[in-house]
């Protein structure tokens, strides 16, 4: 029986896209029984089982993500205390794997987050041998790398550590109503949350900058989740200065992707969005504001910053 680890799955955003995904792939490559455990909400999301068993092994486990709350589970060892919860119990033999979305190193831009995001990870990349400790083996989900990206699949080959590639650079598409007002036309779409690496505040600083220089403003169409924090929700009440639309509507995805001019990624950093593709399967092209090195073989990629 096959375990994935995911902190999301119900939940929109990019981890329970990412999740969907991978669950499919599973389903696709394994014969056996899968079950998937959302760390976050502590929720058995989809069984298959033997019903004839009273307790059912685990032999094969997935974590989604690199200290991802899913992967603290594995770390603390509290992995097994959950299991018995639902009647489920590992296997002496059970193989541990650990999926990298690209990991660690920031290219050095000049900016507070990057400063941030650096001094967070410092102990995440003090500690990337506990890797070794927890798991067998790790997925990259593209084979693309470089000095900043995929740190750990440097670590791998250095340490004879076990890794595979699984592509997911195929065209994705997604099906949504379509109900939204038809009235949106001429507009940039960006699909983001309010984390902090998405760098939404940018939207704003582009049309302030415009607005102070006499130009025309970006008519920028945003589909996010609702801000929690209090600074994400400075934020948003500057992007509504700023003219910018906010959709919280999910259902409406495939319209507006459909539509838009192009869909625009301002985050700080990201290495395989898959939202990018959803664009690319409606013909879009995408423009980052940094570069993406998990797109930049595919023609209706542009970037700004390198």
């Amino acid at each position: 029986m096959i375990l994935f680890l995911t902190d999301n799955i119900t939940k929109i955003n990019g981890m329970s896209i990412f999740s969907v995904h991978f669950k499919k792939w599973l389903e696709e490559n394994y014969n056996e029984y899968i079950i998937i455990l959302e760390i976050n909400t502590n929720t058995l999301i989809h069984v298959k089982q033997n019903s004839n068993l009273e307790y059912s092994l685990i032999n094969k486990v997935f974590v989604n993500g690199h200290y991802s709350n899913s992967d603290i589970v594995v770390r603390k060892n509290h992995l097994r205390k959950k299991l018995l919860y639902y009647n489920f119990i590992l296997d002496d033999d059970c193989t541990f794997t650990i999926i990298s979305h690209g990991w660690q190193k920031v290219k050095n831009r000049f900016s507070i987050y990057n400063i941030a995001y650096n001094i967070k990870n410092l102990i995440k990349t003090l500690n990337i041998n506990s890797i070794s400790k927890h798991y067998n083996s790790i997925i990259f989900i593209s084979n693309k790398c470089d000095d900043y990206r995929h740190y750990d699949y440097k670590w791998s080959i250095k340490n004879n550590f076990r890794f595979e590639y699984i592509d997911f650079t195929k065209e994705i598409f997604v099906n949504h109503s379509t109900s939204i007002n038809a009235c949106l036309k001429n507009y940039i779409l960006v699909i983001s949350n309010f984390d902090t690496v998405k760098n939404l505040f940018l939207l704003f600083k582009i049309n302030f900058y415009n607005k102070r220089k006499g130009k025309k403003i970006k008519n920028f169409v945003l589909l996010t989740t609702k801000p929690k924090s209090f600074t994400n929700k400075i934020i948003y009440k500057l992007l509504v200065f700023s003219k910018v639309t906010i959709i919280f509507d999910q259902s409406q995805k495939k319209f507006l992707i459909t539509n838009c001019n192009y869909l625009f990624i301002p985050s700080h950093t990201e290495y395989l969005p898959i939202v990018a593709f959803e664009a690319f399967s409606m013909n879009k092209n995408v423009l980052s504001f940094y570069f993406i090195i998990g797109l930049s073989e595919l023609k209706k990629y542009h970037f700004i910053k390198k």
